[in-house]
């Protein structure tokens, strides 16, 4: 029998390197089996990826020993060659699980110019990071996840580009806040379910005049905030409507807005209707957005507000892409179409209808409005070319929507239905295949 040619083996060695730094170092390092030659290459890849779960999970049993040894063997067969990425995951399966080798580990990261820290350590094991961490000249990206800082003075980073809090645990409001003013080169800025003492009553200062893209998400009662920033592009929120200033909302290119309602977090005794004229202010206050997404929650807000007809925007007409999520009830319809017609410029719309998992408001009076002038079917969407609807159920208030989509978009290239039951699609098939169209070209597909 033919002996089988070993490619990889007499691959560069730079083409081997760049292919295991996107393993798991322990099956890196398992590659070593392979030849003397792959032995050298496993030991130098430039991401470090040291999972623990999957450590036990996939190579030995649980014990460990092992792994705190075959992470201190891996980084002592290492050169001085930098580190690029480093990651590291560690659930501390045993409850005497020595946390000073994290620390040396992230040392030993930071001693080797490493640019993109990942740290998630089991809540309570870590308290305090190595204060060499806070003077690297290299480190650009950086990802805590699962860590309690209540102990820790947060400031440093003069590299830092991209700042990642997932479930972190803060003392106090001015620490987050310290930690983020200290970041002078911040672009990148996510914070996501963290919490500290007082959030429902505390101001999250985002200071950072670099910054481009920001997440705020699941911060519980906290819905306050104040951005300085020279011009922020990017926002990705979840959580009660924010009091967030006008400059900033202005300044925003992408704006993603998932609401909660404020009884949900603990703010029943804020009056709702505070809550429901955020919604519309910020919407207002969106004048250069390209590409908006709305959740449920967002239409639910402007359907409570009694006077939503005065309080949406004359005209957006930087807008392009609008994505949404609604209940397939009348008044979320009626809230869709009347908002549509602040966005003149509108390309795409991808519509996602939801369960009726709750009980909507019906404060809005609207008869005479829908049945007025300012609804009429005279190519209002000019300018619309796809339309994806998703989840269909087939109501009255769904084909509504589809009827007005299609005698008000003179360019509508395609609309893109899909029903959450298969049954659904023949008997609406005929209905929809009357409906006037304003264009002659648009191709409607079922699926």
């Amino acid at each position: 029998m033919e002996k089988q040619c070993d490619r990889i083996s007499n691959l560069p060695e730079s083409i081997q390197t760049y292919i295991l730094s996107f393993l798991p170092t322990e099956d890196a390092v398992r590659t070593s089996s392979v030849s003397k030659r792959w032995r050298k290459v496993c030991y130098f890849v430039p991401n470090l990826w040291f999972d623990e779960p999957y450590f036990y999970k996939y190579i030995i049993p649980n014990d460990t020993s092992p792994f705190i040894n075959f992470v201190n063997s891996t980084l002592s067969h290492r050169d001085e060659s930098d580190v690029d990425k480093f990651s590291l995951i560690v659930d501390a399966v045993d409850l005497n699980y020595d946390v000073s080798h994290v620390n040396s580990w992230i040392s030993f990261a930071v001693g080797h110019n490493v640019r993109d820290l990942s740290l998630r350590v089991r809540l309570g094991y870590l308290k305090c990071l190595p204060n060499c961490l806070f003077t690297s000249k290299t480190l650009t990206n950086l990802k805590l996840h699962n860590l309690s800082l209540k102990e820790q003075t947060l400031a440093g980073f003069p590299m830092l580009k991209k700042l990642e809090l997932f479930e972190v645990i803060f003392g106090d409001v001015n620490q987050i806040n310290q930690l983020i003013s200290s970041c002078p080169l911040l672009e990148d800025l996510m914070v996501a379910t963290c919490s500290w003492k007082d959030n429902d009553t505390t101001v999250l200062v985002i200071s950072a005049p670099n910054l481009k893209n920001l997440g705020l998400k699941h911060l519980g009662s906290c819905h306050e905030f104040q951005v300085y920033t020279g011009g922020l592009r990017q926002l990705d929120y979840n959580g009660s409507p924010p009091n967030i200033s006008p400059e900033i909302i202005l300044s925003l290119l992408y704006a993603k807005f998932d609401y909660i309602p404020p009884a949900f977090v603990g703010l029943s005794n804020t009056p709702r209707e505070a809550f429901d004229r955020r919604v519309s202010r910020i919407l207002i206050e969106l004048q250069n957005v390209v590409t908006l997404t709305m959740s449920c929650w967002c239409i639910e807000f402007l359907a409570d507000d009694r006077d939503l007809l005065s309080h949406l925007p004359a005209s957006c007409p930087s807008l392009r892409d609008l994505n949404l999520t609604a209940l397939a009830t009348k008044n979320h319809v009626q809230v869709i179409t009347i908002l549509l017609r602040s966005y003149p410029n509108l390309c795409n719309l991808r519509i996602e209808f939801q369960e009726l998992f709750y009980s909507s408001s019906n404060k809005l009076n609207m008869e005479e409005y829908w049945r007025s002038d300012h609804l009429s079917t005279n190519g209002t969407l000019k300018h619309l070319k796809t339309v994806k609807l998703t989840q269909l159920r087939g109501s009255d208030e769904e084909l509504n929507l589809v009827k007005y989509l299609l005698e008000t978009s003179d360019i509508l290239e395609s609309m893109e239905i899909t029903f959450q039951y298969h049954e659904y699609v023949r008997p609406q098939m005929k209905k929809i295949a009357v409906f006037t169209k304003a264009s002659p070209n648009v191709k409607i597909s079922f699926l």
